[in-house]
């Protein structure tokens, strides 16, 4: 859907691919490109264009809304990321259900069905009350707990969702929290980060989603009760507005409308959950591998997360809580071959860039998949493989080929 191009245009353009079987396709897709790139830079370039560009792109996505039926959340997504415009001066809030965000989302997570709907669910409330505030006054805060191995796409779903409809974003690394005061990092300094990403804007970080990360393994009581207080229904928080300014109480905002999300693998859960179901006096040795096969984290519930330490109060604050899967060998292919985040892409395009054809057979995709869970690499590890695979072919492009990523081609790498 290019709204750049006249609707009537695109009518004739439907109309001779329905009609005419050998249109140049790669010709076509070009012409599209550069129209795409060309309004993209007046529109970074010139404030007044971009205005109008906006506008023409609502005019747009109505009259294909009404000339071909409905238009998909996903589908009206892809425009501003290709325009370089905010999302939020085209998307309509007939857009935007739990469930439509959930059909976007599932483009790039795969096999999280469940984390899917519930974060979905979470950040719907959280746009209502960052786009749409005057119309949904007092909405609740939708803070989330999300738990599960490492690697299985806690933080890059939440990454996915604030990219795509523009929504400032920061992580706090709580491995390494200091409280406040003491040199290193706090739990205020991501308020700076985001601060000083958009432009110094204060409305920014008060709308934006903050991720908690490794939250089960902070340790210092009095980093808790820090977190605590920010996370409050009526909370406020200082920050720096600069990295470098010692002045601590520089700035002040409310954290009402912030929405907090704490991940962790929370393996400590395990001895809780055991115990609450009585495994160990269930005799377990018949069969001998049912405990092994036993996963606790499909038992956790939200009074578990009393023994990792959290405060009844913090509990109190989080409105749902949810389990990431570790991956299979199915999924991690799934991911390789169908999420719009596939790490594969950007090697394709990177080999493509210099002429040359990259792609990987049915064989391939299992013997990476194998690999990637032998090893406990998770989905984030792709990258890495990837990389370690295909390194010696990236640094030949002068050959023009065919790369085929195999399991022969695998194996001469000895990865």
């Amino acid at each position: 859907m290019n709204p750049t191009i006249p609707m009537s245009q695109i009518k004739l353009i439907i109309d001779k691919l329905a009609n005419n079987c050998s249109v140049d396709f790669h010709a076509l897709k070009k012409l599209l490109k550069e129209n795409i790139e060309s309004q993209r830079k007046a529109a970074m370039d010139d404030q007044t264009f971009q205005e109008e560009l906006c506008e023409k792109v609502k005019t747009h996505i109505n009259e294909w809304d009404n000339e071909f039926g409905q238009v998909y959340l996903k589908d009206v997504l892809k425009i501003p990321q290709h325009l370089g415009i905010p999302v939020q001066n085209i998307l309509e809030k007939k857009y935007l259900t739990p469930v439509s965000i959930g059909e976007t989302l599932s483009e790039y997570i795969i096999g999280q069905d469940e984390y899917v709907s519930k974060l979905s669910l979470a950040f719907y409330m959280h746009l209502l009350r960052s786009y749409y505030a005057e119309d949904h006054v007092n909405m609740p805060q939708s803070n989330l707990l999300v738990y599960g191995p490492t690697g299985s796409g806690k933080t890059y779903a939440i990454q996915v969702l604030s990219k795509l409809f523009g929504i400032p974003f920061g992580i706090v690394n709580c491995n390494s929290l200091v409280k406040e005061g003491i040199v290193g990092q706090s739990s205020s300094s991501v308020f700076t980060e985001i601060y000083k990403k958009n432009n110094n804007s204060v409305a920014s970080v008060e709308r934006s989603v903050i991720l908690f990360d490794e939250f089960d393994k902070i340790s210092d009581e009095s980093v808790r009760n820090e977190i605590l207080s920010i996370i409050d229904d009526d909370g406020k928080v200082f920050f720096n507005d600069n990295h470098g300014n010692r002045n601590f109480d520089s700035i002040q905002i409310s954290t009402r409308g912030i929405m907090f999300v704490f991940t962790g693998v929370f393996d400590v859960l395990r001895r809780s959950v055991e115990k609450r179901l009585n495994i160990s006096s269930l005799g377990f040795s018949a069969p001998s591998n049912a405990k092994k096969d036993f996963c606790f984290y499909e038992h956790v519930t939200l009074d578990d997360f009393k023994s990792a330490n959290l405060k009844p109060e913090m509990l109190g604050r989080i409105r749902e809580i949810a389990y990431v899967r570790g991956h299979t060998e199915e999924t991690i292919a799934q991911i390789l071959m169908n999420s719009a985040g596939s790490p594969l892409l950007s090697y394709k395009n990177y080999f493509e860039q210099h002429g040359i054809s990259l792609s990987i057979d049915e064989d391939g995709v299992k013997a990476i998949a194998k690999l990637a869970v032998e090893k406990q690499l998770g989905a984030r590890g792709l990258k890495t493989m990837l990389w370690q695979l295909l390194s010696d072919e990236m640094a030949d492009v002068t050959d023009k080929r065919d790369i085929v990523i195999n399991p022969e081609f695998i194996t001469t790498k000895k990865y």
